[in-house]
């Protein structure tokens, strides 16, 4: 059984070996908003073989632009991340409503999506 911060690992690197600036850091990813911070949510599925699933959320954010031009950002973003994963079964829809407020900029949210992504432990 992999851990979680190697899964989740992996998954930053398949997304920033597609091109995406990612982290589960969000640290990494300041100033520049245009990201994937990628954050554990949840452990299912826990058998005592050793098998689980872990539910990773991937934010992905655009800067605080005017809402024509971050819905096209984010779309644009949201066909290329769902070519490198599926959105888990356990959470099978996209949040179209998120703002994320980074720990390193909290007074200001920032528009963007939410992918859930189940990956094996």
């Amino acid at each position: 059984m992999r851990t979680v911060t190697a899964a989740l690992g992996e998954l930053v690197d398949t997304l920033t070996g597609a091109g995406f600036r990612a982290s589960v850091d969000p640290q990494a990813l300041f100033p520049d908003p245009a990201c994937v911070w990628v954050t554990p949510r949840a452990i299912r599925d826990y058998t005592l073989a050793g098998g689980a699933t872990l539910v990773a959320w991937c934010y992905l954010i655009v800067g605080n632009y005017e809402t024509p031009h971050a819905m096209a950002l984010l779309d644009d973003g949201l066909s290329g991340l769902l070519e490198l994963v599926s959105v888990a079964d356990s959470d099978d829809v996209i949040d179209l409503a998120a703002a994320v407020a980074l720990p390193t900029n909290p007074a200001t949210p920032l528009p963007a999506y939410r992918v859930a992504v189940d990956l094996d432990l």
